[in-house]
């Protein structure tokens, strides 16, 4: 192995180390955060491992998980929903821009470029 490949092997390691940190962490602390109690959360703000256990907000989501399940569902809808919509719409304009008619080419075209305006805004 030349050196130059270990040095860009090590940088490549370091990178990726530092990546799955930014994302590690974040997760950490949530899961920290769900299993402290609130004021000590107040007091000593956040950490990665929990001053003070308490499954209080878990019985709070059993108790009243009505609401976020109801959440959850619509999210979940609406996502597939949407994606499937915007599945659709890109298959349209792919089978047009394959046809070799070109007023409709120029149609969907004209169309795309309104969407990317209207997008900004």
């Amino acid at each position: 192995m030349k050196e130059s490949d270990l040095g860009m092997k090590l940088i490549s390691y370091i990178f990726l180390i530092f990546v799955l940190m930014v994302c590690i962490i974040p997760m950490l602390i949530v899961i920290s955060v769900s299993l402290s109690e609130g004021n000590v959360i107040t007091l000593y703000g956040y950490s990665i491992l929990p001053k003070q256990f308490s499954f209080e907000a878990y019985k709070y989501i059993w108790k009243y998980g009505g609401n976020i399940w109801n959440a959850y569902i619509i999210s979940i809808v609406v996502t597939v929903v949407g994606t499937l919509f915007g599945l659709l719409f890109t298959a349209q304009f792919r089978m047009h821009f394959r046809e070799k008619i070109i007023n409709i080419k120029i149609y969907f075209q004209k169309w795309r470029i309104l969407q990317c305006f209207l997008a900004e805004a």
